[in-house]
């Protein structure tokens, strides 16, 4: 049996269910094999979700101020110059 026969009732929530899938090589609904491609995926998944925790962790501890976000040297930029031409 797989995947909702197990839990009846409330579904996992979708890290758990990476994790089976990625312990057992199965898919969780089916029960059908993983091909190396859906492996990859789901490693793409996890990894991401982990990088994204980390990022949201260092900025948690040190917040961007709009000094830190607005561009300081508009000369190299590209930017329209207000004569209207490019710099």
């Amino acid at each position: 049996m797989y995947g909702r026969e197990i839990k009846r009732g409330n579904d996992i929530d979708e890290m758990s269910r990476l994790a089976i899938e990625l312990r057992e090589g199965v898919d969780y609904d089916t029960g059908r094999p993983l091909t190396d491609v859906e492996k990859a995926q789901r490693w793409s998944i996890v990894l991401s979700s982990i990088a994204q925790v980390s990022i949201a962790a260092y900025y948690a501890g040190h917040p961007l101020t709009v000094d830190d976000v607005v561009l300081k040297d508009k000369g190299t930029s590209g930017a329209v110059h207000e004569t209207g031409g490019i710099r």
